[in-house]
């Protein structure tokens, strides 16, 4: 008989190790820095995604939290299972893999900068012929590159530790008189005013993006997911999200009626 008790509590003990996380016991998310999205704030995430997060979990009535650090260690930990979340991540089936996603949020784009006054812009991949592209890379951005160069001729891609270093190289002239650098729009944007770096101008977008937030497959369920796309939606219907993006200069992605 006491044998039969103590079985039933190890089993017990394990189902509830197995579990995943429900919504009392709250969700953990990881960010990073990514200005104008998400950044550190007094210590604490702090931007649109942090704020639509914490206005959701909210109404799905979750308590949230959030935690900046950087990208390949919040990936790594939100990839295995280690925190229940991640945002901001691009919306898109590459990502389904790994998380349960949310709908998409913010929308975006990939873009081409040029120095103003230099008379070119982007259009179709015949664009980029015989031009010196600087990008942040490895990233999506400079993967979204590459795929667009394939199309074109005498292309010359420059693969930048961050988007300030491509920046700079682009107003000294070191990529040469056809050059030109492509960055997350808004990411762009923002970067250009916080460094104050004048004379560099959007020329083009290469294609649309939205960006999202996740849960883990490793860790959290479909059903959470659910449960915070329905306050999303929510939320979106009465504004409130348009209202926070617009806060912040950014804009949501429509959705089909």
């Amino acid at each position: 008989m006491r044998s039969n008790t103590v079985r039933c509590w190890l089993l017990m003990v394990a189902i509830l190790i197995a579990a995943p996380a429900t919504a009392a016991d709250g969700l953990h998310f990881v960010t990073e820095p990514f200005p104008p999205f998400s950044y550190e704030e007094n210590g604490k995430a702090a931007g649109p995604m942090a704020e639509v997060i914490q206005a959701v979990c909210a109404v799905a009535k979750m308590t949230c939290t959030a935690e900046v650090m950087p990208w390949r260690r919040a990936l790594a930990d939100a990839e295995e299972g280690r925190v229940d979340g991640i945002f901001s991540i691009l919306h898109g089936p590459d990502r389904e893999k790994k998380f349960f996603l949310s709908d998409p949020i913010i929308s975006s784009a990939y873009s081409f900068f040029g120095m103003k006054g230099s008379n070119w812009s982007y259009t179709t991949p015949a664009d980029l012929n015989g031009m010196t592209i600087g990008v942040y890379g490895p990233s999506s951005t400079s993967r979204a590159l590459d795929e667009v160069t394939a199309g074109a001729k005498g292309v010359k891609v420059e693969l930048e530790l961050e988007n300030f270093d491509a920046y700079k190289k682009l107003i000294v002239g070191v990529y040469g008189p056809k050059s030109a650098v492509m960055a997350n729009r808004d990411v762009g944007l923002a970067l250009l005013k916080g460094k104050n770096l004048a004379g560099i101008v959007p020329v083009g977008d290469l294609k649309p993006i939205a960006y999202c937030f996740g849960l883990s497959r490793q860790k959290s369920s479909a059903g959470q997911m659910e449960a915070l796309n329905r306050a999303l939606r929510t939320l979106t219907a009465s504004g409130k999200i348009k209202q926070i993006l617009a806060k912040h200069g950014l804009q949501g992605v429509a959705r089909s009626k």
